[in-house]
């Protein structure tokens, strides 16, 4: 398990309290702080990049932080900022598997294959895809072209491996003094860790309760799946 540094852990602790504030769930949270430890390594290196103009907890880029308000340079604005951007993911992605739920075969989301979300991208690899190539990237298709796959496959990589941004989220949900995480004496295993593995959330989307599951293939992609149920009349 990666030793978080004082630095790390502080920027950690924003992005959960920030997170519960905005009353985001532990499951949204870990995503949260998974991006922010690929991007700058949860702080550390949020100066400006060499080679691009991305700079901050998140590393926006000029273009990707014009509709925000504040300063990426500023960590609190920064978090806000990519959690609101998260929320609008997640709406895109629960609206395209709804809708894969209802017709299989047609809807509005899935006429074009530039369209569909390819199987086995779980929410948050689509989130943390649509953060790095920006939230319109392609417009809002998903093409499995080059640039698509390779963002996946960083997270995958980077979340995945030891000392990754995994073990990483755990170890700062558990240090993270208001965490009900700090009451587990030790890692929780991640569904990456073993293959057949399930982790199931559960939450609240405009009165209907969504159920996600995921599981972990032999090859170590994520199946996922979401059940859904209406609001009551």
């Amino acid at each position: 398990m990666p030793k978080l540094s004082k630095t790390q852990q502080q920027t950690a602790d924003k992005i959960i309290k920030i997170g519960q504030e905005m009353k985001k769930s532990n499951v949204q949270i870990r995503t949260a702080l998974k991006v922010a430890y690929i991007e700058s390594s949860l702080g550390e290196n949020k100066g400006k990049n060499p080679t691009s103009s991305a700079r901050g907890v998140y590393q926006y880029l000029d273009g990707t932080w014009k509709n925000h308000e504040g300063s990426r340079d500023n960590d609190e604005d920064s978090i806000r900022a990519f959690y609101q951007d998260m929320q609008k993911f997640e709406d895109r992605y629960d609206q395209h598997q709804e809708e894969r739920q209802k017709n299989p075969t047609g809807g509005y989301l899935m006429r074009s294959p530039d369209n569909q979300i390819p199987a086995g991208v779980s929410r948050e690899e689509y989130i943390y895809v649509k953060h790095h190539d920006g939230p319109n990237a392609q417009g809002d298709s998903f093409k499995r072209d080059g640039d698509m796959e390779k963002g996946i496959n960083i997270f995958r990589d980077r979340a995945n491996r030891p000392n990754g941004a995994n073990e990483a989220s755990d170890d700062a949900m558990r240090n993270h003094k208001d965490s009900p995480a700090r009451k587990v004496p030790k890692r929780q295993a991640s569904i990456m860790d073993y293959p057949g593995m399930v982790e199931v959330s559960s939450y609240s989307r405009n009165g209907i309760t969504v159920s996600e599951h995921n599981r972990t293939r032999p090859d170590g992609t994520v199946s996922n799946n979401l059940s859904y149920l209406p609001k009551k009349t």
